[in-house]
């Protein structure tokens, strides 16, 4: 009984802890800044970590963005496009190339 207790609070707190990592608030301003330096930034704001290919996202690209109090979702999609989807998995957000069967999906959650 106290196992089945205490698995329904981890699940629980679970859930809470990835609807809180998409419902982050993010206030930024940069000008050609380099993307690793833009991700750093918002890994410090939202104290979550970002997992991606440096093979498939072209970090080199510089990111001029301007948002005062916004969604993370609003800045990832502002930041990454339609090319990319990104996933919550506790505090970590894993970033994705588009599947081309569904262009549709600009983010998942």
């Amino acid at each position: 009984m106290k196992l089945t207790f205490l698995m329904m609070c981890v699940f629980v707190f679970s859930l809470s802890a990835r609807v809180r990592a998409q419902d982050q608030m993010v206030t930024l301003k940069v000008a050609g800044a380099p993307f690793t330096k833009v991700i750093s930034e918002l890994k410090r704001q939202t104290q979550l970590d970002f997992f991606y290919s440096f093979n498939e996202v072209d970090v080199n690209q510089t990111i001029s963005l301007n948002v005062k109090n916004v969604k993370i979702d609003e800045v990832l999609k502002r930041l990454l496009g339609s090319k990319f989807t990104w996933e919550y998995i506790d505090r970590m957000v894993i970033i994705k190339p588009a599947s081309l069967d569904s262009p549709e999906k600009n983010h998942c959650g």
